[in-house]
């Protein structure tokens, strides 16, 4: 999915598989200290976006591009399945559970 996302960007000369993207995507994704991790994780336990927010200390930038990415992909028009739950989550109040769970189906 971020494949098809950056590829339709015409960001064909970028190596996504490198370090520094797959670490900052490894880093998110199992780090304690990441703070889209944290962020979702007060979102999963909470279910409220807003209280999840006020317990951060630090920006979570997750949050922000997943609004950036929601807008830009309504030009371009990839199928991003994910990024799209993830924004139902955070921008339209779905719960994460019930959210996760139509993905799930859809893809069967």
């Amino acid at each position: 999915e971020m494949h098809a996302f950056l590829y339709a960007l015409n960001l064909n000369d970028r190596d996504f598989l490198s370090a520094s993207y797959l670490g900052d995507l490894v880093v998110t994704a199992y780090s304690e200290y990441s703070r889209n991790r944290r962020l979702g994780h007060f979102v999963g336990q909470t279910g409220d976006v807003e209280k999840a927010l006020s317990k951060m200390k630090m920006i979570a930038e997750g949050y922000y591009n997943a609004k950036s990415i929601h807008l830009k992909n309504k030009e371009l028009k990839v199928s991003l399945d994910f990024a799209e739950t993830v924004y139902s989550i955070l921008f339209r109040k779905k719960g994460p559970k019930s959210a996760f769970r139509e993905m799930e189906a859809s893809l069967n």
